[in-house]
């Protein structure tokens, strides 16, 4: 399980990712497939629980985007941004191949970093899956630092980290 609680202005959301529960490791099927459950929480009641189907494999820990109360999951080649006060999904393809870190801003801007057929890849998507910019670096040896998301500062402008360098970037283009 993977619990996590974001507080917001009067509730607070919980998210849980779990194998299917149904699912018995002994039996011959299939691996599970994986569910996002999400609960708002006011005062002490709960309420507006619901839980999503995540096709694939978990590959980052669900993001909270609260100023849009949506709610992300990264399994496989896929992307699910769930609303949380509607209960409602929109389902799309992952920019990237293999997703490693993650990130959003109050306005709901994604910064999601990975790879793409080996080619160190950092894409701004909007909570539809809408591709804002890509910055691609195929000639890079390095490797973004795993456990760290690229950073947006008050700014706007967004930092991430690799292996060897640290790399600034304002609206798409690489500042440094």
């Amino acid at each position: 399980f993977l619990e996590l609680l974001w507080p917001r202005e009067g509730d607070f959301i919980i998210t849980t990712t779990m194998p299917n529960p149904t699912y018995d490791s002994e039996d011959d099927a299939p691996p599970p497939t994986p569910y996002l459950s999400v609960i708002r929480v006011i005062y002490g009641s709960r309420v507006g629980a619901l839980s999503k189907n995540c096709d694939g494999t978990l590959t980052l820990p669900p993001l909270f985007v609260p100023e849009k109360s949506r709610c992300l999951c990264a399994a496989d080649a896929k992307l699910i941004s769930v609303d949380v006060d509607e209960g409602t999904d929109a389902r799309f393809a992952s920019p990237i191949e293999r997703h490693l870190n993650w990130s959003a801003d109050p306005s709901g801007k994604v910064a999601l970093a990975g790879t793409h057929h080996d080619v160190l890849i950092l894409v701004a998507i909007d909570l539809d899956g809408n591709e804002q910019w890509r910055f691609a670096d195929p000639s890079a040896t390095d490797s973004w630092v795993a456990g760290q998301p690229p950073v947006g500062a008050a700014s706007g402008r967004l930092v991430a980290l690799t292996s060897q360098r640290v790399l600034a970037f304002d609206a798409g283009q690489l500042a440094w």
